[in-house]
């Protein structure tokens, strides 16, 4: 008898067994690594008005912000930053803060010259002078304080 049991455990294991192994095997974490970004050199930026400091590059067909040190990029319904803008992006599990701050129409402001009625004159600003000064423009609050976007 406790032979008959024994065999009918180990059959039932076994038939169990593939099934369970292929439930570990198709769980999946929900998000993938973004596609690589190519510029031909560090792209430029300008700095979006009425936020604080939040900076994107204009000529791209893509999303592409810089904010407190990191660059910011949404692909496929997800956020994901990185100290460079070509590469190492990690996940981020929310939309960041500085987001509810950019005005969605930023591009056709940017195309027509215009900021909410007012002629918007957006300076270029070069990816090594934005790496030396983020920091201290930021802290200064350069941009809202002379209003100069």
């Amino acid at each position: 008898m406790n032979k008959l049991f024994a065999a009918l455990f180990f059959l039932t294991l076994a038939a169990l067994l593939p099934q369970t192994l292929q439930a570990e095997l198709n769980i999946s974490i929900g998000f993938a690594v973004p596609e690589p970004l190519y510029f031909e050199s560090p792209p430029e930026v300008i700095v979006l008005p009425d936020t604080e400091s939040v900076y994107v590059v204009p000529e791209s067909d893509f999303e592409l912000f810089f904010w407190n040190g990191y660059w910011w990029r949404p692909w496929e319904g997800h956020w994901y930053r990185s100290r460079h803008y070509d590469r190492g992006w990690g996940y981020y599990e929310n939309v960041p803060s500085f987001y509810y701050d950019v005005d969605p129409r930023w591009r056709d402001y940017y195309r027509d010259q215009d900021w909410s009625g007012n002629r918007w004159h957006s300076e270029r600003i070069p990816y090594q002078r934005l790496q030396n000064n983020w920091k201290q423009w930021h802290s200064n609050q350069y941009w809202q304080r002379n209003r100069s976007w």
